[in-house]
């Protein structure tokens, strides 16, 4: 468990974008004919880590063929997603980093959950990263031939 004297060794800052008029969420993006609630979660500020922390899949978009891709949201980034990943996406399965991810919302009752989801996962990320920093010994074995 980390000490509350520990220096911080990674830290995020992300903004949350929603559209807004007159102080309340308005729907602006149409997606297969529905409106939508849009959302966007942007890293503003990283330490001692890539700010591309947030986990898409390139997939083919067949509902549009004047658009032949789509950037799919999947999720915020593990520790190991961090290095497994990159900023490009991979030939096989499509994944790759981002810096944001955009999100649409049927209601702005989700709001609130979405936002502590993307929360609990940043901070999931972050506490991982400082706790791989803080290995101790917890056993130890010698192998003989």
């Amino acid at each position: 468990m980390p000490d509350s004297n520990d220096p911080i060794l990674f830290s995020l800052t992300v903004s949350v974008e929603t559209p807004a008029e007159g102080g309340a969420m308005t729907r602006v993006s149409i997606f297969r004919g529905r409106a939508y609630y849009r959302v966007r979660f942007t890293v503003t500020e990283a330490v001692g880590l890539n700010p591309e922390v947030f986990l898409h899949q390139r997939l083919e978009n067949f509902a549009n063929p004047a658009d032949p891709v789509l950037d799919s949201f999947s999720h915020v980034c593990g520790p190991l997603d961090m290095v497994q990943w990159t900023t490009e996406p991979d030939p096989q399965t499509g994944y790759f980093r981002k810096d944001s991810a955009d999100i649409l919302l049927h209601s702005v009752d989700h709001l609130a959950t979405l936002s502590d989801t993307i929360k609990r996962g940043l901070q999931f990320l972050v506490t991982g990263l400082n706790n791989l920093q803080r290995l101790e010994e917890t056993d130890s074995f010698t192998i003989e031939s």
